[in-house]
């Protein structure tokens, strides 16, 4: 309810006021005046407990309207409270925004200065990787002419070997051939009737002379399981447990094989001090 209703309302109550007095005025002039006034007077106080309803209900919402506007008042107040503290508040973080944004500013050139570094490490590492590769390979080729000279020295090493059988192989044969160049001169610068005595007794340096001059044992490897290989000879040919052969191929040394079982035609042994690949159809050797 507005102000002016509320006026307009006080205005009717009085001019209504006003109008009883009036009738009731009138109506004691008239001849039923008593009549007349006793009506007026119930309808002038009908109408007085009517306005004074009316102003009571006024006054109620005048009191509303005016809890209303103080809890208004009120809002309006905590309204502002909250708006001040939200504007701190957004201050504050326009504050820490602007900080967050030169520490950014500050990360993006730390980035950027980063950038440039690892490129420059980037660029030395591929010329340290370049560097790398040309030592690798030439490493790569140094361990190949490493590998030839070694095979190349193993070769002459075994040829070496070879060698030097054959030169005392040679060596006992000229002493054997010494002997019995000795031994017939003696027979024909004897009498006849000696020849015999001195043939028999000569038996044994001769079969002595054979021994030494018995030809190596030599063979093949028949198959190779690990460290294990078997050879193509056996105690048919004086091979006995514990004996060692040297393996071969052409003039390559390969390695050696102690024999730890013997068969009459066949032998098994452990290959060590491999220094190449051995494979079925090597030869090997007990001497040269």
């Amino acid at each position: 309810m507005t102000t002016l209703t509320k006026v307009f309302i006080v205005i009717i109550a009085v001019l209504a006021i006003v109008f009883s007095i009036l009738v009731i005025q009138y109506t004691a002039m008239t001849e039923n005046y008593k009549a007349q006034a006793d009506q007026n007077l119930t309808r002038a106080t009908a109408a007085e407990q009517e306005l004074k309803g009316q102003a009571s209900l006024s006054a109620i919402a005048q009191a509303h309207q005016s809890q209303v506007l103080r809890d208004m008042e009120s809002q309006i107040a905590e309204l502002r409270t909250q708006l001040a503290t939200q504007t701190s508040e957004l201050a504050t973080e326009r504050n820490k925004l602007l900080a967050e944004q030169q520490k950014g500013a500050a990360l993006t050139g730390q980035v950027s200065q980063l950038s440039g570094m690892f490129q420059t490490a980037d660029t030395e590492r591929k010329q340290l990787q370049e560097q790398l590769t040309a030592i690798r390979q030439q490493l790569a080729a140094l361990q190949g002419e490493n590998f030839q000279v070694t095979q190349t020295n193993q070769e002459l090493e075994l040829q070496r070997q070879l060698y030097e059988k054959q030169i005392r192989l040679l060596k006992e044969q000229n002493v054997s051939l010494e002997e019995t160049v000795a031994k017939l001169r003696q027979r024909m610068a004897s009498p006849p009737g000696q020849d015999q005595a001195r043939t028999a007794g000569s038996q044994g340096p001769v079969g002595s002379a054979q021994e030494a001059q018995a030809a190596p044992i030599m063979g093949q490897i028949t198959e190779v399981r690990d460290s294990l290989a078997g050879i193509s000879v056996g105690s048919a040919q004086g091979v006995k447990e514990g004996m060692e052969f040297i393996v071969y191929r052409g003039g390559q040394y390969l390695g050696k094989l102690q024999v730890r079982e013997v068969q009459p035609d066949a032998s098994v042994g452990e290959l060590v001090q491999v220094q190449g690949a051995i494979h079925r159809g090597d030869n090997v050797t007990d001497r040269f």
